[in-house]
């Protein structure tokens, strides 16, 4: 399928990265606007489950995830405590955003896309082909989402899901040695403030996961080589390499833009869902696999939930 419209993608997250990416393989001229620039960390659990071997020839990201790290057993734990371990029926790939977003970014410009990066668009107006996947809805919360990169922090399986008071943390083995720490947090200003690379160790204590604080304490961090970064309104930056993100807002967000939505901004799935890679680029995949135009340029395009992966608390833009 080919059409004369070009069609416009705001946010270079997985949602609109995976969407021009659909559009390019059937032939629509897309060109994605991102705020940000690549590479970039995000909060994000970085485990991807449930992408079916279908949707990814449908978006040609097979090669995108190729180098990604498989993973079958997954440990459970609560308040500190063993609770069993469960094996996976199928592998689920351990890959960073920081690497993800930026290979699926090039997938995307070799596939003949155009990409702005350091852009923002006016979205008060609607525009003819026009798609709005600029990340979550901002809303007040009384949770906060942390993440950090480690390194020398052996697992008891693939992966670690930890289970505190009013918290909730899963380790996840990526790139090299490095592990990905990711929680989802109560909300507390006391917690939040001093030294950014005490800031999740703080978080694990108040919520019982004591052993699991000083697993990461006696963990090595490498701000050096990745640098420092968080989004949205809720900033920690130090030597570590710490992301945090505020303001969930869980469920269907209704209409917020002028424009067909897709993505987070549209709505989120209750964290824990593990489909929030593969909702982002299943539901692009299917929506071209009609009419574009009457599926989404016309239409408010569809949303089926997630948003991040594994542990769900991911700001797609």
């Amino acid at each position: 399928m080919s059409t004369g419209r070009s069609v416009d993608v705001v946010g270079g997250g997985l949602a609109g990265l995976s969407l021009g990416l659909a559009l390019r393989r059937r032939g629509v001229p897309v060109t994605v606007w991102e705020a940000g620039h690549y590479p970039r960390h995000r909060v994000c659990g970085e485990f991807i489950t449930g992408l079916d071997r279908a949707t990814a020839e449908t978006l040609g990201i097979g090669p995108v995830l190729a180098s990604a790290r498989r993973h079958r057993t997954l440990a459970w734990f609560h308040q500190g405590r063993p609770a069993g371990v469960s094996t996976l029926p199928e592998s689920a790939l351990g890959v960073s955003r920081h690497l993800l977003d930026q290979q699926l970014a090039r997938a995307f410009c070799e596939a003949g896309g155009v990409l702005h990066t350091g852009a923002r668009m006016d979205l008060k107006e609607a525009a003819p082909g026009r798609v709005v996947a600029a990340g979550r809805h901002r809303a007040a919360s009384a949770w906060v989402g942390l993440k950090l990169h480690v390194s020398n922090l052996p697992l008891s399986a693939d992966l670690e899901l930890h289970l505190g008071d009013g918290a909730y943390v899963g380790l996840c083995g990526v790139e090299g040695d490095d592990v990905n720490v990711c929680g989802l947090f109560r909300r507390s200003e006391a917690l939040q403030a001093g030294a950014p690379a005490t800031v999740l160790v703080r978080h694990l204590r108040a919520a019982g996961l004591e052993h699991l604080a000083g697993r990461v304490e006696q963990a090595e961090t490498d701000g050096a080589r990745r640098g420092a970064a968080a989004d949205d309104r809720h900033e920690v930056r130090g030597e570590a390499n710490l992301e945090a993100c505020a303001g969930r807002s869980f469920g269907d967000h209704g209409q917020r833009t002028s424009g067909a939505e897709v993505g987070d901004l549209h709505g989120e799935a209750p964290v824990g869902s593990a489909r929030g890679f593969d909702s982002r680029t299943s539901e692009q995949a299917d929506a071209c696999g009609g009419d574009w135009e009457a599926a989404a340029v016309n239409d408010r395009a569809d949303d089926r939930g997630g948003g991040g992966v594994f542990l769900d608390i991911d700001r797609q833009d």
